[in-house]
């Protein structure tokens, strides 16, 4: 534990690496997130570890707890209280310090017992992704959380979250920085960069990473992952002791994406010997506030509810039960012992004390039946997700033919290739693309509209025009000679009065009709390749419907 200024942590760490210490934390802050002058103390950092082997955790950060072995080794305020820290499935890494022990002391009060809790800091050389990665390994981790303000390694975190996923253990993520103001916030904190939020998101989607808006959702998440329990499917089974409760429960799971379908007139006549006749055995089931008079009323009807082949979740809805309590709580625990369904309560009402010792009992309880539902949704779109993307492999395909296109331009002192090229890239690697020829004269479009076959299109062919149509650079469906050549002297015409002028045009044989599709790569600073479809056409930027993924892609379902 390194617990001096920033300025002196540098040749403590050596001195730790010279007597064989495999790893160091580092408290102390005044680093990258201070400008320039920290900045290279924490490259400093940095090489140490690369030349000593010694691995690092931090600059700027709060250490770890450890609770499973009763380590400690943090200056927190959240330990003063003095509780027993209860460990439990949970493997939690932030990378901010005081926040992350915040929502420890949350995830203590919900019930939910943490392994370990490790906070990053500026991350000189572990980083969230390689803690992550290790609790994968951890038998006595079964969830992961995580609280990020930016992704160092994004090769590293894919290989961690995929990692995650074969072995089943879901990873829950709070990622900040959606906003510009958020994304410069995050640099200012730690010395991070937030990223491009979309490509995150992104690859949230292929690789099954939970990602949530905020500690709420995340804290309630945690609740129910942490039973263990799995979801089959979408379909609930919402038993309210109030018809109201029950339709509002119902609202919120259809709005995300759960289904509450009426049970079949059978099962409806099992479950109406149960409940009292003014009750309503449809789904929602209303069992009535005669449950509190009648506790074992409320145990029969989630024996019935158990034994629904349609449902895949059970959602109980109390309102101010607080008389008869400690019987509902315990048919409430009865029930969650001899399923394997997650059973989930909502308790509007009273003082909190049941829903507390439900909490307590590995019963997932909340207090609004949208926090619930929200909860169930993510949980089943866990189960519900795509296979984990393969790495495809690709035999019709020419670098050397797409290199030349690319150098020749770079010789040219072009940075930007036009659309002709673009092609001629694409096709080297198995991209099949509309035939096209350019030309420098209206009589040469014509000639080489006649060689391609009409119909065909007129474009400006420029490496410095990008949008075409908005400088009227486009002519589509032209089915003759005489309608090329003029289609080429307005196109030319128009690129002049912009400015370009070395424009030529590109004559291009028309597709048949059908849906215009929109198709985009990037090379993102940290994940790498990165490819867009959507739909086209010259609406595309109103319309913003598109989806991004990480390369290499293969055929198949969608990410989300």
């Amino acid at each position: 534990m390194i617990g001096v200024a920033a300025d002196r942590t540098p040749d403590a760490l050596r001195a730790c690496a010279a007597k064989g210490v495999p790893v160091a934390i580092a408290y102390a802050s005044g680093f990258a997130e201070i400008g320039p002058q920290g900045a290279a103390l924490q490259t400093e950092l940095a090489e140490i570890c690369r030349e000593t082997g010694i691995r690092l955790l931090g600059p700027n950060c709060l250490g770890l707890i450890a609770a499973r072995d009763a380590v400690t080794v943090t200056f927190s305020s959240s330990l003063d209280e003095g509780d027993s820290l209860a460990s439990g499935p949970v493997g939690f890494v932030s990378q901010s310090g005081a926040f992350g022990t915040s929502i420890m002391s949350r995830l203590r009060d919900a019930g939910i017992g943490v392994s370990a809790y490790v906070n990053t800091g500026n991350e000189a050389d572990l980083d969230a992704a390689e803690i992550l990665t290790a609790l994968t390994l951890d038998d006595d981790v079964s969830v992961l959380l995580a609280y990020l303000e930016g992704v160092r390694d994004g090769d590293r975190f894919v290989r961690m979250a995929r990692r995650a996923a074969e072995v089943g253990k879901p990873l829950v993520v709070v990622k900040v920085g959606r906003s510009a103001a958020g994304a410069r916030a995050v640099s200012s904190h730690t010395g991070s960069l937030a990223g491009e939020d979309a490509v995150f998101d992104s690859v949230a989607g292929q690789f099954g990473v939970l990602r949530v808006d905020g500690v709420e959702p995340m804290l309630d998440l945690a609740q129910l992952l942490a039973t263990g329990r799995r979801m089959r499917g979408p379909n609930l089974a919402v038993l309210s002791i109030s018809g109201g409760a029950g339709v509002l429960t119902t609202d919120a799971a259809e709005a995300n994406g759960l289904v509450v379908a009426p049970w079949d007139e059978t099962w409806q006549a099992r479950m109406a010997d149960v409940i009292p006749p003014f009750g309503s055995p449809v789904n929602p089931i209303d069992v009535t506030a005669s449950l509190i008079s009648e506790p074992d009323l409320l145990g029969r009807a989630l024996d019935l509810a158990l034994e629904h082949p349609g449902t895949d979740a059970i959602v109980v809805v109390l309102t101010n039960v607080e008389r008869g309590s400690n019987a509902v709580v315990e048919a409430l625990r009865e029930a969650a012992d001899r399923t394997a369904k997650p059973l989930v309560v909502v308790w509007i009402g009273g003082s909190g004390r049941p829903a507390q010792t439900l909490t307590a009992a590995g019963v997932p309880t909340y207090r609004d039946p949208q926090r619930a539902v929200a909860a169930l949704a993510a949980l089943s779109g866990y189960h519900d997700r795509p296979p984990l993307p393969a790495t495809p492999e690709f035999d019709d395909i020419d670098p050397a033919a797409a290199r030349a296109v690319i150098d020749k331009a770079h010789a040219a002192g072009r940075v930007q290739l036009d659309e002709l090229e673009s092609a001629q890239v694409l096709a080297a690697y198995g991209i099949p693309m509309a035939a096209a020829l350019p030309a420098d004269t209206p009589a040469g479009a014509a000639e080489a509209a006649a060689r391609l076959g009409f119909p065909v299109a007129v474009k400006i062919l420029s490496a410095a025009v990008g949008h075409k149509s908005e400088l009227g650079g486009v002519r589509l469906s032209l089915t003759d000679a005489p309608a090329v050549e003029n289609a080429t002297r307005e196109v030319l015409e128009a690129a002049a009065d912009a400015g370009v002028d070395d424009a030529r045009v590109l004559v291009q044989r028309m597709a048949a009709a059908g849906r215009e599709m929109a198709l985009g790569a990037k090379n993102d600073p940290t994940f790498g390749p990165v490819v867009l479809a959507g739909s086209g056409g010259v609406l595309i930027e109103l319309i913003e419907d598109r989806s991004l993924a990480l390369a290499r892609l293969t055929p198949g379902r969608p990410s989300g």
